[in-house]
């Protein structure tokens, strides 16, 4: 079942379209939520990185994040970042994560800076970064398929098997908020 409303729809429509895989990843640092700084042109250089954007009312973000950071722990010790982007700051990130207690950290976007960077305008999106920086796959919404696919595009480009991650639960059909 596919829910219809857009979590970071800004004014409207999306003023361009998400990214497309094979173009440099848009770049940002910052302080995590984990008291870490953060950098996607560090972080990308020799590992992929897995970006989920977050969208803090959004109930289908509140029920992917539990499988995105089952992936964040089963490949931490690859050197796979897992990082988390937010549209909201600190105080409704702090009410969200005391329900999700996720253990990546995540950079907050209250002026949707990244989020418009990356032309994110539902939520979740998660975006794999490629080793060296550019974009190797976009998946709108989240569902069975697309947590499979996360964990496998990881587990290609660290050239290694998938990890077994547990993805019961998911739905089978891509859910979107």
């Amino acid at each position: 079942m596919v829910i219809a409303a857009l979590a970071f729809a800004v004014a409207g429509a999306p003023t361009q379209d998400v990214i497309e895989a094979g173009k440099p990843a848009p770049q940002f640092a910052g302080k995590l939520t984990t008291g870490k700084q953060f950098d996607l042109s560090a972080a990308a250089k020799e590992k992929p990185v897995l970006v989920y954007f977050i969208s803090t009312t959004c109930p289908v973000t509140s029920e992917a994040t539990k499988f995105y950071d089952r992936i964040s722990k089963a490949y931490a010790k690859d050197g796979v970042t897992v990082v988390g982007v937010v549209n909201d700051g600190r105080e409704g990130y702090d009410a969200w994560q005391k329900t999700h207690k996720a253990s990546f950290g995540s950079l907050l976007d209250p002026d949707y800076k990244v989020i418009a960077a990356f032309g994110v305008y539902a939520s979740p999106t998660t975006i794999l970064v490629a080793p060296g920086g550019k974009v190797e796959k976009v998946w709108i919404g989240y569902g069975q398929k697309e947590l499979k696919a996360a964990n496998e595009g990881i587990a290609k480009l660290l050239g290694k098997p998938a990890v077994t991650v547990d993805f019961a639960g998911a739905p089978m059909d891509t859910a979107l908020g």
